[in-house]
Formats: structure tokens, C-alpha cells, sequence
């Protein structure tokens, strides 16, 4: 699951894979903090887009990412 704190649109560096077909994205390993937005942005990485009316993202929910990866 993915809890936001604030009522505007944030974008938040997560992993993505992709898996039979499918794209699929997590926080594991993602630090929070200012100091870590450009380290969060390293490896297979995708940003996940949430609106000001999303507060709370339950685990295999769809969700809007712009992906920062080239898939072949």
C-alpha cells in the first residue's frame, strides 16, 4: 500500500517491472527525504503520478507512472 500525505499532485520515484505481460511498480529499497530524489531515480525507476484527491493506494491497485526506462 502507498499513503500520501498531502492533497496535491505528487510524483514519487518508484521501481518498475515488468512481468508476463504486465508492468508492476513498489517502493522497496526507496528512501524518503530530499536528499534522496536523485538516488531514487536510479535503475529500472518510473515516477507514480497521484492526484490531489488520492490519498491511500492499496497494493494491486492501477496506477498512472511515467516510465523512465526504455523497454525494447
Amino acid at each position: 500500500d502507498f499513503h500520501k500525505k498531502t492533497n496535491k499532485t505528487e510524483f514519487t520515484a518508484v521501481n518498475l517491472n515488468y512481468h508476463v505481460g504486465k508492468f508492476y511498480v513498489d517502493c522497496d529499497g526507496k528512501k524518503a527525504g530530499s536528499s534522496a530524489i536523485l538516488t531514487n531515480m536510479l535503475g529500472e525507476s518510473a515516477l507514480l503520478i497521484t492526484d490531489g484527491e488520492s490519498r491511500k493506494i492499496k497494493e494491486g491497485e492501477e496506477v498512472d507512472i511515467i516510465s523512465l526506462k526504455e523497454f525494447t
